[in-house]
C-alpha cells in the first residue's frame, strides 16, 4: 500500500512540475513568481528553469508508471541536497530581503518531505538487477565532477559561467541547483544499477531538449565574453543527449521497452 502511495504521489508531483514547466515557458505570473529571484531572469533564465523542472518531473512519472520505487532514491537525494541547500541560503539572504524566508520555508517543507521520500524508496527492492553499462558509469563520474566545478564557480558569483548574465541570487541558486544534480549522479555510480540510471537520462534528455534549440539561437547575439561558456554548454549538451538517446533509444540492451539480455544482473557479477 505504501508503493502504491508512493506511486500516485510521484504521478501528482511529475503533473505538477510539468504544469510548472509549461507556466515558466508561456510566462505564466503565477508560475514566475515561485522563484525568489524572477525579477532578475532574463528570458533564457525562464527556459533553463523550465529545463530544470522538466528534468524532475520526468523521471517521477517514469517512476509512477514503471513502479520502480526504489529507483527514485538518488533522484530523492538530489533534491534533498537542493532544496536543503537553497533553505540556508535563503533565510541567509532574509536579512535584507524578508520576502525570501517564505521561500525557505517551502524549501524547508520540500526538503523534509523528499528525505522521507529517499527513505522509503532505500528500503525498498530493486525490480531490476541488472547493472549500469561501463561507459555509462564513467560518464557519470566526468558528469559529477563537471556538475561540483560548475557549482562552486556559480556559489562564488564568478562571471560569464553561463552563456547569459546572472544575478549574484539566480547565479547562487543555480549552483546549489547543479550541485544536486552532481549527487544524482554520484548516488547512480555506486548504485550502478540500470534502474537507477535511467530515470536520470530520462531527465538529462529532457533538460537538453529544452535548452538545445534556445542554446544555438544564442550564437547570434551572444557578447563576446559569454561565447566560451555558450561553445561548453552547447558542446555538453550535444554530448550528454547522444549518450541519453543511445541507451534510452537505441542500445538493444538498455532501451525502453527492450528485453535487456545483454546486461547481466548486478548479483552475478559480485558472486
Amino acid at each position: 500500500m505504501a508503493n502504491v502511495v508512493f506511486r500516485v504521489a510521484s504521478a501528482v508531483a511529475g503533473l505538477a512540475f510539468t504544469l510548472l514547466t509549461v507556466g515558466f515557458v508561456a510566462g505564466w505570473t503565477w508560475v514566475e513568481q515561485l522563484w525568489p529571484f524572477i525579477l532578475d531572469e532574463t528570458r533564457l533564465g525562464q527556459v533553463f528553469l523550465s529545463s530544470i523542472t522538466l528534468a524532475i518531473a520526468l523521471p517521477a512519472v517514469w517512476v509512477a508508471v514503471t513502479g520502480s520505487v526504489r529507483s527514485a532514491a538518488a533522484g530523492s537525494i538530489n533534491l534533498v541536497v537542493m532544496f536543503g541547500a537553497m533553505t540556508v541560503y535563503l533565510l541567509n539572504q532574509s536579512g535584507d530581503r524578508p520576502e525570501l524566508r517564505s521561500y525557505a520555508i517551502g524549501a524547508a517543507a520540500a526538503a523534509i518531505i523528499l528525505f522521507g521520500a529517499f527513505v522509503h524508496a532505500q528500503r525498498q527492492p530493486w525490480l531490476d538487477e541488472r547493472r549500469m553499462p561501463t561507459p555509462l558509469r564513467v560518464a557519470f563520474v566526468v558528469f559529477a565532477v563537471a556538475l561540483v566545478l560548475v557549482a562552486v564557480q556559480l556559489i562564488r558569483e564568478g562571471p560569464h559561467i553561463f552563456p547569459w548574465p546572472l544575478a549574484g541570487g539566480s547565479s547562487v541558486m543555480y549552483g546549489l541547483i547543479f550541485l544536486g544534480a552532481a549527487v544524482y549522479f554520484v548516488v547512480g555510480f555506486l548504485e550502478a544499477r540500470w534502474a537507477s540510471a535511467t530515470g536520470q537520462l530520462i531527465g538529462f534528455l529532457a533538460y537538453d531538449l529544452v535548452l538545445i534549440v534556445p542554446f544555438i539561437q544564442r550564437f547570434g547575439n551572444v557578447p563576446a565574453e559569454h561565447r566560451p561558456s555558450l561553445i561548453v554548454y552547447t558542446a555538453v549538451l550535444v554530448v550528454s543527449g547522444a549518450i541519453a538517446i543511445w541507451y534510452l533509444l537505441l542500445d538493444s540492451a538498455t532501451r525502453l521497452g527492450g528485453t535487456g539480455r545483454d546486461l547481466r544482473p548486478l548479483a552475478d557479477l559480485r558472486s
